[in-house]
């Protein structure tokens, strides 16, 4: 009985020893999860600022074609009712200046009336009719020459850009 006591408590002895060698382990798997867990929650918000800032450049974004829409329509006003184009000179008068072939008008500022955010490039240039970069609707036009009209408009670091080609008949 004596022999089968002392074999019982060597075999506590010996689950205990193994009790104390494991009781480490739970402190490394708990720090094994906390660092996924961040892992994942810092990806996630990596995430979450992009598409914030994305969709903060989208309101920028709409404000950025209207004023380029608004320079656009600034500069059609001075080429069309203010603009006098002659046919045998080839040339477009408008309060900018002489357009020609050669020379093109540039407007750096925006019309009356926009935020002083906003940021304003207007270019009005002829093109000829046999150039290589006139538009079909240009070069199958009876017109000797087209006026291609450029207006960008930026708002808040967002750019946006639009043109219009129409023939000089």
């Amino acid at each position: 009985m004596r022999n089968q006591n002392q074999k019982i408590q060597n075999s506590l002895k010996a689950i205990s020893y193994k009790l104390k060698a494991d009781s480490g382990i739970t402190i490394y798997l708990a720090m094994l999860v906390m660092g996924g867990a961040l892992a994942v929650a810092l990806s996630v918000s990596t995430l979450m600022v992009g598409e914030f800032k994305i969709s903060g450049d989208t309101v920028n974004s709409l404000k950025a074609v209207y004023v380029a829409d608004s320079a656009m329509e600034y500069a059609l006003y001075q080429t069309r009712p203010e603009g006098t184009y002659v046919t045998t000179t080839g040339t477009l008068t408008t309060s900018w200046g002489l357009i020609d072939i050669n020379n093109a008008a540039d407007h750096y500022l925006c019309p009356l009336g926009l935020s002083l955010d906003a940021v304003c490039e207007t270019k009005i240039k002829l093109i000829p009719k046999n150039d290589s970069s006139a538009p079909a609707a240009c070069s199958s036009s009876s017109a000797q020459d087209c006026t291609k009209v450029t207006a960008r408009g930026s708002f808040g670091g967002v750019n946006r850009a639009l043109e219009i080609v129409y023939p000089n008949l």
